[in-house]
């Protein structure tokens, strides 16, 4: 069942999506090319920021592997546009 939620309304957002490191998930593909990785995270950050409070607290875990340390920085570098 798919909710829609108001904007505006949600206080707080505690999350931890795929990371993008080759997990099998079963319905969901853990190895994207890094950009689109990227906009699937920011057009996912853009929703959570449309829900959320305008003094709400949004907490993103993320991970990453040796051989890409650097994605949580781009991560956090591409929500700067959100």
């Amino acid at each position: 069942m798919n909710v829609i939620l108001s904007t505006e309304s949600v206080g707080v957002v505690v999350t931890s999506l795929p990371y993008n490191i080759g997990v099998d998930y079963h319905t969901y593909d853990d190895s994207l090319q890094r950009e689109n990785y990227l906009r699937w995270i920011r057009d996912v950050c853009a929703a959570i920021r449309r829900i959320l409070k305008l003094n709400g607290s949004f907490f993103l875990n993320i991970g990453t592997k040796p051989t890409i340390p650097s994605l949580p920085f781009e991560v956090a570098l591409c929500l700067e546009i959100v």
